[in-house]
């Protein structure tokens, strides 16, 4: 079986590891914070003693970081996980969400190393990560993905979907961020209309679960956030608004325009300037108030 190292233990990538663990692989962690690896231990996972050493032991590397800066000085950085002396890894698996022309960038260097880069870029939350129904994206070779790399994959995930090269998965990925988080702020609007309307929400809710309007987003976020204007979340709106900036880059080296993307943007960044980024997204409700 395929020895495994998982670099970025966040509130994703933590239960991802421990998924592969269930399925009996091998998995030696490595956080920046390293206390967060604590859990991966106690599940029979090791910790790194350095980046390089994850390479020189590992197999495959699973990579969930927040941005393609990290994910560059994590893999080919002084002390990363390709640097220093033999290699053992071959696979590099990074469910990073991450902009389109890096993870090609990536791709091309690493395959100069000899070793296969999959952009992997997952949806489904934390509540995914945690009982590995992961919906997974993959940009990267197909033969190998197919032959060698499927059972790491589905250890975290239900949904293994094949795109194409690298990037490929990036752009689907960021076409799905568009649509999650734009349909979040129409959600927020319709939610302060109604609170205005002094509507009951719990009988507006249970109309639209059954109805057109209704969303995985909205089912998920309006009884949570949005109804009790919840503005707790341990993420915060800060990774949101660089996904959405990613797909903006993205859709203007297509020559697209997004306007609905634009706008809903607007909001988030307002609340960031407002100095509510550690927030959750809900927050812009009291923009629309």
């Amino acid at each position: 079986m395929l020895s495994i190292g998982f670099a970025g233990l966040g509130s994703m990538g933590l239960s991802m590891a421990l998924c592969l663990r269930k399925a009996g692989f091998e998995v030696m962690g490595w956080n920046r914070t390293r206390t967060k690896e604590a859990p991966l231990l106690a599940a029979g996972g090791t910790s790194a003693p350095s980046l390089s050493a994850m390479g020189q032991e590992c197999d495959v590397v699973v990579l969930c970081l927040p941005h393609d800066g990290i994910v560059r000085e994590t893999l080919l950085g002084e002390g990363g996980v390709l640097s220093g002396g033999p290699r053992r890894v071959r696979y590099v698996v990074d469910c990073s969400t991450i902009d389109v022309d890096a993870a090609r960038e990536l791709g091309a260097e690493l395959s100069k190393l000899g070793v296969y880069y999959f952009d992997s870029p997952v949806s489904g939350g934390p509540q995914g990560a945690r009982d590995g129904t992961l919906t997974i994206m993959v940009g990267g070779d197909e033969a190998v993905l197919n032959e060698t790399l499927m059972p790491v994959y589905r250890a975290m995930g239900k949904t293994i979907l094949y795109f194409g090269p690298n990037g490929s998965a990036q752009q689907i990925k960021l076409i799905n961020q568009i649509l999650t988080w734009v349909n979040h702020a129409v959600i927020c609007e319709a939610g302060v209309l109604a609170k205005k309307a002094g509507l009951d929400e719990q009988k507006l809710y249970d109309c639209i679960m059954t109805s057109y309007g209704c969303s995985r987003v909205f089912e998920v976020c309006y009884q949570s956030h949005i109804m009790p204007r919840n503005y707790d979340n341990p993420t915060g709106m800060k990774m949101m608004v660089k996904d959405l900036e990613l797909a903006q880059r993205f859709a203007a080296s297509c020559g697209a325009r997004l306007p609905m993307t634009d706008a809903a943007m607007a909001l988030y960044r307002q609340a960031i300037l407002m100095g509510q980024g550690e927030r959750d997204q809900s927050i812009i409700m009291e923009q629309l108030d």
